[in-house]
């Protein structure tokens, strides 16, 4: 076996084992003295795991500099806040990036950056706050416009609009986070905000990945965004929106230490160009 099998076994089997009914099954088992019972259970629960384990994808994550992610599991394709033209992190080009669809917070010009261009060339559907339906529509674009508290259905599972307190970048519109549910597991991105007390309710979402500003002068900076961590409590958080310009200079290494210290979070450090695996 090699090991990305093993490790998908390994994921496959502790998912399943966690299932209350798998648990409450295996409890029976163990109090029948019919051995024939016992071998039927095991020998039903690993042809489960290893038909899982087939299909089973990890889910990607490739820092773009700034606020850019490109999240890829099985035939999804997931890009926020495409800022490469002008953004002297960027590693790649937009015309190099063919999402399935593309997320953009708000009208900022380094949030917005080459969503139209990529969402062209890729055909891809864009996730947005409702008063940039026109800016997207204008161009050509398919666009799915939600507003803040909303719930969007997609393909791979859904998408929830968040409050973000942060400008717009265009009039009457509001900035915006987005809790994806990308197959089984939630994503937690930000945007541009600073620290807001109704970020203790994304408890209850259940954040497997939190992607949150840590840059400080127009977002949150290292202090408040750890406090974020503590709010939430996600599984997994890498630091995004630093060091991309001299204002928002940031040590990541400082955020992470802080929030491994206070939170059972773990930080992960990825820089422009590198990629994590979930």
């Amino acid at each position: 076996m090699n090991t990305t099998f093993l490790m998908k076994l390994t994921r496959v089997s502790y998912q399943i084992m966690m299932e209350s009914k798998y648990v409450i099954d295996a409890t029976i088992c163990c109090h029948r003295s019919s051995i024939c019972s016992n071998f039927l259970f095991y020998y039903d629960l690993f042809d489960i795991i290893i038909k899982k384990v087939e299909v089973f994808d990890f889910m990607k994550i490739e820092f773009l500099g700034h606020a850019a992610f490109l999240i890829t599991e099985g035939d999804y394709t997931l890009l926020f806040d495409p800022f490469l033209t002008g953004n002297p992190m960027a590693t790649k080009k937009p015309e190099e990036l063919k999402p399935t669809h593309i997320f953009v917070s708000h009208g900022h010009s380094d949030h917005i950056g080459d969503a139209i261009l990529i969402a062209r060339n890729s055909s891809a559907k864009v996730y947005t706050i409702f008063e940039l339906e026109e800016v997207f529509g204008k161009q050509g674009v398919e666009i799915e416009p939600g507003n803040l508290g909303g719930r969007l259905p997609a393909e791979f599972g859904s998408i929830k609009l968040i409050p973000a307190f942060h400008g717009s970048g265009i009039a009457g519109g509001h900035a915006c986070g987005f809790v994806v549910k990308l197959n089984d597991k939630k994503i937690y991105f930000a945007g541009d905000t600073a620290l807001f007390g109704d970020m203790s309710l994304l408890q209850d979402e259940q954040i497997d990945l939190a992607l949150l500003p840590i840059g400080d002068v127009f977002t949150m900076g290292i202090e408040d965004a750890a406090k974020a961590v503590e709010m939430i409590q996600p599984k997994n958080v890498i630091p995004m929106h630093y060091n991309t310009f001299p204002p928002i200079e940031k040590d990541p290494v400082e955020f992470k230490k802080l929030v491994e210290a206070k939170t059972q979070a773990k930080v992960t450090i990825i820089k422009p160009g590198e990629t994590t695996e979930l």
